[in-house]
């Protein structure tokens, strides 16, 4: 149905904007999947979950997960917000547990090559020394160079 769907319309999708972009039915498919995952997302506990997960997949496995995970990037990276936004709402603050995390994620990102992971974890690791820890060294240290696809898909997503 869904197949269907997509074969009659092909640009529905491309339609509701930038960067939620599919061409094949296949990759509508995949978009609904990261939508499903990427849904569930409530904070830390889903992102630790995700990171064994990928890091216990087989190379090819990892590779078509992050490739699903990618049809959804605003998703994705809003999933990441909600892990630190959870320890941000509890009125005693602790956050090891989430610097460890986003730690984790960008140094297994870093190895496989997926630049979103790496700049989400960045960006996480960044807000958390910032603005909750006032630790402007911990945040120059999390930063990251991002690549120019990177920045075009930044720049891009914003229009």
């Amino acid at each position: 149905m869904i197949e269907e769907a997509a074969q009659e319309e092909p640009n529905l999708i491309p339609k509701l904007g930038a960067p939620f972009r599919v061409e094949t039915a296949g990759e509508l498919i995949e978009a609904a999947y990261a939508m499903v995952i990427l849904n569930r997302a409530q904070g830390l506990s889903f992102l630790e979950e995700l990171c064994q997960v990928l890091d216990r997949a087989a190379p090819a496995e990892r590779a078509g997960i992050l490739r699903i995970l990618g049809r959804c990037r605003t998703l994705l990276l809003l999933a990441f917000d909600r892990g630190w936004l959870e320890e941000e709402r509890k009125p005693e603050r602790t956050w090891e547990r989430a610097l460890q995390i986003y730690r984790r994620f960008f140094a297994l990102a870093s190895q496989w090559g997926d630049e979103l992971l790496v700049v989400a974890a960045a960006r996480a690791l960044a807000i958390i020394h910032n603005e909750y820890l006032n630790d402007e060294a911990g945040r120059s240290r999390c930063s990251t160079k991002p690549s120019r696809q990177m920045l075009n898909w930044l720049e891009s997503s914003r229009k």
